[in-house]
């Protein structure tokens, strides 16, 4: 017969390689998108000119950021890239609930309870984490939508006007 304490130790099981599998992709994933979007922003802001002496690699990056078009493409292509991060997101989502729902059951010893609770605490940082910087990237897709629409008149995306 299966009794409550064998239950418990498989969900705590099942909760900790859901936090331990997913949060590392979420964390890394995202501090690279992080810095990609600052690299974006600081390269639009730039001013340089096609015959200064700044290396190859930058030109090329600033060029690709320079059109608004393109700029779109690269934060669509990057909005792709963490929405297919969605599923660790969720993953870690049911091991925050789950952690949140065994700590009501009288089961954790002192030191299970602590490790628990630091890797509650790890998990929601990561998942707010996650979806602040999807939702910057997402803003800066609809500043960049609205550059290139404009008002409507003069706009870039005007086919007949």
């Amino acid at each position: 017969m299966i009794g409550m304490d064998t239950i418990f130790d498989a969900l705590m099981l099942i909760t900790l390689l859901l936090i331990i599998l997913s949060i590392p992709s979420i964390v890394l994933s995202f501090m690279s998108a992080s810095k990609a979007l600052k690299k974006y922003v600081a390269l639009r802001t730039l001013k340089v000119s096609e015959d200064s002496d700044v290396p190859a690699h930058i030109l090329n990056e600033w060029k690709a950021v320079k059109s608004n078009m393109s700029y779109a493409a690269l934060i669509t292509e990057e909005i792709e890239r963490l929405n297919a991060l969605r599923p660790s997101l969720f993953q870690a989502e049911i091991g925050i609930f789950l952690i949140i729902i065994m700590a009501f059951y009288p089961g954790y010893e002192s030191d299970v309870f602590v490790l628990m609770m630091v890797l509650l605490a790890i998990a929601v940082v990561a998942v707010t984490y996650g979806y602040f910087n999807m939702k910057r990237y997402k803003n800066e897709y609809l500043s960049v939508l609205k550059e290139i629409t404009g008002d409507g008149t003069n706009s870039k995306d005007n086919m007949y006007g």
